[in-house]
């Protein structure tokens, strides 16, 4: 799962599967780093077409899991989906007849009143939609064909020239409201009936015989990971669509679910909870009555997601005397008159075609750590001197002009944790900040040649991203509020202080003046970055705005204030950004947005920001990167622009990149066919190859701490990893960093020299690693020396974590640290940030294609991650692409479940690695088979 920063979070579940089965390899497509090709037009994904390589499934099943029923209009026959296929059976039982194939997920299926057409819900265009076919299977064809919404529980409307659906908007971040809309037969892009402002999700829709009414399932409440049940979650309500009267037809404690009409609209049917079980009630709808028609239901979604629904759909007999619902994994049919219960039997023959399953081993490692990630890259103003930050130290690397770089140093000696380097305008120093547990931070500056540091704060604090004036007299820095004095963890703190403090104080250091607060942001680095104006008069920093309206977008402009917080200015407004850095003329601002560089003209045009984002900008656009990039900055007095991704950092003159896509602007335009100025991306947009940035590779190699000799364990109650063995007595020798040897005691020598150690019979079992464990939501940024959560992991045997959903900032500095020694914890894997689908967050990726999805999987290569998670992308085609560019690039792929059962299923179907989390639903035969046979 993935927390954005300050939520609290969910307690953390168990991976529900890891899946490991040998890799078939890919070719990588080899691109340029920094590189914006040709936008190309990518070749529409056939979901449904048999993968190359496919594993086949097969096997015979006479149980389903969350089965849509329904029955023919002539009553002879029972349609029903299974494991993404659609089959037929006779009103009887038996074998069921596939009338649906290939590896689209197909489901809920609704027979139209004349009989001769289906209505279902299938991601074979590469969504979820609506699609028709013929009775018999054939034709089948979309009815819609949306690319930022989901489709599911359709049902006709009695004329059967519409359909009712539940529409789920995909494109932002977090758990949207649902809508019921209605579409035609025909086509169109639909019509709303129930929006959100009514209800905040709706589900089941179902017309009245008459056509006059829609009965469905609703909740007004938001969405929450602990609702409230005491009255009723979910209820059924009744819309008019003659008056557009919407009323709620159930006030009972338990709720009420998933309606259906009987033929002749006179009855209700729908499903309660009741303390633990989900009873089937019927409504007289002319008196009002009610009794209990069965105590058999299944476990519903109400506390989920309930993408397919609170419930599976049901279906009344036409003659209006049997109801068949789905429960247990079979098919029920109710005597509606006697109260009878009994089981409609059916077998399936299951044959599925699923991708290769995606497996890749995770690197121990050798004797050294070559590191991969450095934060907080700055240059010296002459360009020739590189200060960064790494495993907890600043380090110093002379760069020749030429790409090259130098090996690199320590820039003090210093035993205390060191972040954020800074140069001086004139190059002569670097400030930077500090932090010990014991004493909390400082901001200090040396001088770049060497020397002893000087302290620049008289009070320790929480202190990050000091920026040197344009003069060099002041700093201006980020200072948290004490919550570390108050006994909580950094990211706690209400607000951070934007401060000054001159870069000459007194001996013993001065008290940073305060300018102004803020709010810590949803952002892929944790504390706000200060800049100054060109006259120094001025700090610039980000702000979040938060929505206009509930449910809108959250967005962050770029503020600046005088010195004594005073003229606040908005200057420009973005969709998501963060690292924004205003050149030294101050024309332009160079940014972060979804992990990429970008830069962006600065007009002053009055006291509104003005709006970046979006299809169309008012002022020129550029993106930098593809393939990720952070920690901006400008030099060349603001002619080139900064930034480093990994262990590389980059170059790019500004005025080449203008160059470039004014000369492809005017080729355009000579054609007639030049795209509207502006554009977000330009270089993409205009299919623009942007030149070369200089890349300049940084190696920092560090020793990881051995232990050298031998241990004996003696007299263990010994785990052995063999079987089911267990020792009861027995001698482990351990030497280096491996276990060398486990026997029953006597039997195995113990080196020479070892030190011996009885154990008396206490039981040793190997280290435990923890598959979903996370452990990085705390100390953003700046690192505390003991973290509190390595510890206590590793005191109940945890030395080995993979963290699911950590931001990569953070989690492999950390990891890092760990190899290198500088930090106590377990084995570090990780995901880093998740690839995210939802537009807003900051770990929004843009996936439309195979090459967009290669670029992020490359992101988070170079980031050191060997088992990337995608997460919420609404796709299936995106879903797929992510693990064909993981393919080509070697690494895993695990997903987030979402507590939705298709796509969980699906990623099975896809061959991703993992499945984080467990299924929403009870499961049965079919999906255990296939969970087990994937």
């Amino acid at each position: 799962m993935i927390r954005l920063r300050r939520v609290v979070p969910w307690p953390a579940l168990l991976v529900l599967f890891v899946l490991a089965l040998p890799q078939a390899p890919g070719a990588a497509e080899e691109k340029a780093s920094g590189v914006q090709g040709d936008a190309k037009k990518p070749a529409k994904l056939d979901v449904n077409a048999v993968p190359e390589n496919a594993r086949r499934v097969e096997f015979t099943t006479d149980e389903g899991t969350w089965m849509d029923v329904d029955v023919s209009p002539d009553g002879g026959t029972i349609l029903f989906d299974l494991l993404g296929d659609i089959y037929r059976v006779g009103i009887a039982g038996g074998k069921a007849v596939r009338m649906t194939s290939g590896p689209a997920w197909d489901y809920a299926p609704r027979y139209s009143p004349d009989g001769r057409t289906i209505v279902f819900c299938s991601d074979r265009g590469g969504n979820m939609n609506l699609w028709l076919m013929g009775s018999d299977g054939s034709s089948p064809r979309a009815l819609t064909e949306e690319k930022d919404a989901t489709l599911s529980s359709p049902s006709w409307t009695p004329d059967g020239l519409y359909v009712l659906a539940r529409r789920e908007e995909t494109s932002k971040a977090g758990i949207p409201p649902v809508e019921i809309w209605m579409y035609h037969r025909d086509g169109g892009t639909g019509i709303k009936v129930i929006s959100k402002d009514k209800l905040d999700t709706s589900a089941g829709p179902v017309a009245s015989p008459d056509g006059r009414y829609v009965y469905l399932t609703g909740r007004k409440a938001d969405f929450s990971y602990t609702p409230d049940m005491s009255n009723g979650l979910w209820h059924v309500y009744r819309f008019d669509r003659r008056t557009g009267e919407l009323i709620k037809l159930t006030t009972a404690p338990d709720g009420g679910l998933r309606p259906a009409l009987s033929p002749d609209g006179k009855r209700l049917v729908y499903a309660r909870r009741s303390d633990a079980l989900n009873l089937l009630y019927a409504r007289d709808l002319a008196t009002g009555a009610e009794r209990v028609l069965s105590r058999e239901l299944p476990r519903d979604d109400q506390e989920g997601f309930a993408q397919m629904d609170v419930l599976p759909a049901s279906a009344f007999t036409p003659d209006g005397k049997s109801y068949l619902y789905w429960t247990g994994g079979k098919i029920h049919r109710l005597d509606l008159a006697t109260g009878a219960d009994g089981i409609v039997p059916f077998t399936v023959d299951v044959s599925l075609d699923l991708r290769p399953l995606l497996r890749v081993e995770e690197p121990v490692g050798g004797p050294d750590l070559t590191v991969k990630l450095l934060r907080w890259p700055t240059l010296s103003p002459d360009g020739r001197l590189l200060a960064f930050d790494a495993l907890g130290k600043i380090w110093l690397c002379d760069l020749d002009g030429t790409g090259k770089a130098g090996k690199p140093r320590r820039l003090t000696k210093d035993t205390l944790r060191e972040y954020a380097p800074e140069f001086s305008p004139d190059g002569r120093f670097i400030a930077y900040v500090t932090w010990s547990d014991t004493g909390m931070g400082h901001v200090w500056k040396v001088k770049t040649g060497g020397g002893a540091p000087v302290r620049l704060t008289r009070s320790a604090g929480h202190y990050v991203n000091p920026a040197w004036s344009p003069k060099g007299d002041r700093i201006a820095l980020v200072a948290g509020s004490g919550a570390e004095l108050r006994g909580q963890q950094p990211e706690f703190d209400p607000y951070y202080e934007i401060r000054w403090l001159p870069s000459e104080p007194p001996a013993g250091g001065a008290d940073p003046v305060a300018v102004t607060a803020v709010s810590p942001g949803e952002t892929l680095r944790f504390h706000p970055v200060p800049a100054w104006s060109p006259d120094g008069e001025r700090i610039f920093f980000e702000e979040e705005v938060p929505p206009s309206e509930p449910g809108g977008d959250r967005k962050v402009d770029l503020v600046s204030v005088r010195l004594d917080g005073t003229d606040k200015q908005h200057h420009m407004r973005f969709v998501q950004a963060e690292d924004a850095v205003p050149s030294p003329d101050g024309a332009w601002v160079a940014y972060v947005s979804q992990d990429d560089v970008h830069v962006v003209a600065l007009p002053r045009a009055g006291k509104d920001p003005v709006e970046i984002g979006g299809e169309k900008t008012a002022v020129p656009v550029y993106r930098l990167s593809t393939e990720g990039g952070g920690y901006v900055g400008w030099a060349d007095g603001g002619s080139t622009i900064v930034w480093g991704m990994g262990s590389t950092i980059y170059r790019q003159r500004l005025d080449r990149v203008r160059e470039a896509i004014l000369k492809k602007a005017q080729e355009e335009k000579a054609k007639e066919s030049a795209e509207a100025p502006g554009k977000l991306e330009a270089g993409k947009e205009t299919g623009t190859e942007l030149p070369k940035p200089e890349a300049i590779p940084i190696t920092l190699v560090a020793a990881k701490p051995r232990p050298k000799g031998s241990i004996v364990l003696k007299n263990a109650r010994a785990v052995t990893m063999k079987g089911d063995e267990v020792l009861e007595r027995a001698d482990i020798v351990v030497t280096g960093d491996r276990i060398a040897a486990i026997g029953r005691t006597g039997s195995v020598q113990a080196p020479a020299g070892a030190t011996v150690i009885d154990v008396g019979g206490k039981t040793v079992i190997p280290g435990l690693v923890d598959v979903h464990a996370h452990l990085h939501y705390s100390g953003f940024e700046i690192f505390p020396d003991k973290k509190w959560e390595y510890v206590t992991n590793l005191a109940y045997g945890v030395t080995t974590i993979h963290d699911p959903s950590a931001h990569s900032l953070d989690v492999f500095a950390e990891g890092e640290m760990v190899e290198a020694g500088e930090l106590i914890g377990p084995r570090i894997y990780s995901s880093g940030d998740v690839l995210y689908g939802g537009a807003q967050a900051a770990q929004y990726t843009k996936v439309d294609s195979l090459e967009d999805a290669v670029h992020a999987v490359r992101r988070m290569k170079t980031y050191g991650t060997h088992w990337l998670k995608v997460y919420q992308q609404p796709r299936r085609e995106q879903r797929i692409w992510f693990i064909e560019a993981a393919r080509q690039e070697g690494i895993g792929a695990t997903m987030e479940g979402a507590g939705e059962l298709h796509t969980d299923l699906t990623n099975m179907l896809d061959g991703f690695t993992g499945l984080e989390h467990s299924l929403p639903v009870r499961i049965y035969k079919d999906v255990v088979t296939l969970a087990a046979r994937s």
